[in-house]
């Protein structure tokens, strides 16, 4: 990879970790797509490396070991690699197959947010639910409900980022090895700048030190107004006038999102 390459500092960076080797005859291949087991085994390698090390059992292909191990961690949820791992029988093929095909976009957001949910480094859920999709127009595009958190959240902190000036994030683009080693490293960054933390207060520290690319918008109220105690009472007052019987209800009024598929159960 040339000094010049625009990924060459995330690169330099993998290799000098042992994250990422080259392909041979001292090339790294950097617009190679990335497959399925690279990738998996580079966020084990720089994320998980003590359970990896762990691991005493036999594994015959090279990428068994971080597969099995993602799979547990739960970094796969979500994905068809976590149903694929999860099979019993003879699905050495089926396995094969899902480990050598190339990563999706959105398939590398879910990878990295599950990484970064479970160590708790996200800021509140109500503080992600106020991204709006006017920053990612392509958001809803074949997507579940839980690849548009995972984008919007990985999206707002720089891990991802957009593919042209509108913000479009192209969920069904496939990943190079270079976009990976980026990614990688812009994990890193999140990790460093917020430990363990989940309120707004710190993220928007975290944001300000420079540490992280993009400042995700406070909490509000439905009339746009900041949620704090007095504008809540205040909203609180403005519905009893408007409502002085009160409000009926029904479950009619809600819908409900299957936790395994991300989907709308009605």
């Amino acid at each position: 990879v040339p000094r010049t390459h625009w990924a060459y500092s995330a690169v330099e960076e993998m290799a000098d970790r042992g994250i990422v080797s080259g392909v041979g005859n001292g090339k790294f291949n950097p617009n190679d797509y990335v497959t399925n087991a690279q990738f998996v085994s580079m966020l084990m390698r720089l994320f998980y490396g003590e359970e990896l090390a762990k691991d005493q059992k036999s594994y015959s292909l090279w990428y068994e070991k971080a597969m099995q191990q993602a799979k547990d961690s739960g970094l796969l949820y979500q994905l068809d690699l976590d149903r694929v791992w999860g099979y019993k029988g003879d699905v050495e093929k089926l396995r094969k197959n899902a480990a050598n095909s190339p990563v999706f976009r959105k398939e590398m957001a879910v990878m990295a947010y599950n990484y970064l949910k479970g160590k708790a480094v996200l800021p509140t859920e109500d503080t992600l639910r106020n991204v709006t999709a006017a920053g990612i127009p392509d958001l809803g595009n074949d997507t579940t409900v839980f690849e548009q958190f995972a984008i919007a959240s990985v999206y707002e902190m720089g891990c991802l980022s957009g593919v042209d000036k509108k913000g479009t994030f192209g969920g069904d683009l496939l990943m190079t090895r270079a976009q990976a080693c980026v990614v990688l490293s812009a994990m890193l960054d999140v990790v460093e700048a917020y430990q363990g933390g989940r309120t707004g207060a710190d993220w928007v520290k975290a944001v300000e030190s420079g540490k992280v690319k993009q400042v995700l918008k406070a909490p509000t109220l439905t009339n746009g107004l900041e949620r704090n105690e007095y504008n809540v009472a205040s909203r609180l007052n403005e519905l009893r006038r408007v409502y002085p019987h009160g409000m009926s209800c029904t479950d009619e009024a809600f819908f409900y999102i299957d936790p395994k598929t991300g989907r709308n159960t009605g």
